[in-house]
């Protein structure tokens, strides 16, 4: 049984909980190679949330990926700080848009930058995971994938996390699709650093507790 998605009521509470989650939590990993990572790094349940006509979302991100694998891991082990990655990953989700969206040119059936930042960020997820490539330099840095169980959590303090001068609204029902595009993407990406900082975590480990509660 799964628990449902834990609504912070104020950011001292999240950093208690958070916190909490920390002191206990380890890193799983795992020996996935190349073609492992192409294969299992989305799940179905992401796939399944995009169209699928006329190629399956899967045949598409992972043609893209395996295209893109190695200047990726390149990319990535050369990375030296929060600011090297933010571009990283910018330019892998700008990369996955570009080649879906050409590929589907005569199709309704795009991908917006909700979902191809969640892919880019569950890539560097699960290569981080992995024992067979040296990315340990990134972990400390990299981003949280946004979907309904990563930002349902925020839904009443955001606004206190941000730094812009207009309220923030998360629906009651978030998905991936809820983050529009880049200027969004960082507004929320940076709330969530804020709150783990304050937590004295790293924001990916904010994912894993996210993920951990509800399945």
């Amino acid at each position: 049984m799964t628990n449902e998605v834990l609504i912070f009521s104020s950011v001292k509470e999240a950093i208690t909980i958070l916190s909490s989650f920390s002191k206990y939590f380890s890193f799983p990993t795992n020996n996935y190679k190349k073609e492992e990572l192409i294969k299992y790094t989305v799940q179905k349940s992401v796939y399944r949330a995009l169209p699928s006509k006329p190629y399956k979302p899967s045949m598409v991100y992972r043609e893209w990926f395996r295209n893109q694998f190695d200047n990726y891991i390149s990319d990535l082990q050369n990375v030296k700080n929060q600011s090297d990655y933010n571009d990283f990953i910018f330019h892998y989700t700008n990369s996955l848009i570009n080649y879906w969206n050409n590929k589907y040119q005569y199709s309704t059936s795009k991908i917006g930058y909700g979902p191809a930042s969640k892919i880019i960020n569950l890539i560097g997820k699960m290569i981080n995971e992995s024992q067979y490539f040296n990315t340990k330099n990134v972990e400390s840095l990299l981003h949280v994938p946004f979907d309904e169980f990563s930002l349902k959590p925020l839904t009443s303090i955001i606004n206190v996390l941000t730094n812009v001068s207009y309220n923030i609204t998360i629906p009651r029902s978030p998905s991936m699709k809820y983050i529009v595009n880049k200027e969004h993407y960082q507004t929320i990406q940076t709330a969530v650093f804020k709150l783990c900082n304050a937590a004295g975590i790293q924001p990916i480990v904010y994912d894993y507790w996210c993920w951990n509660r509800t399945h």
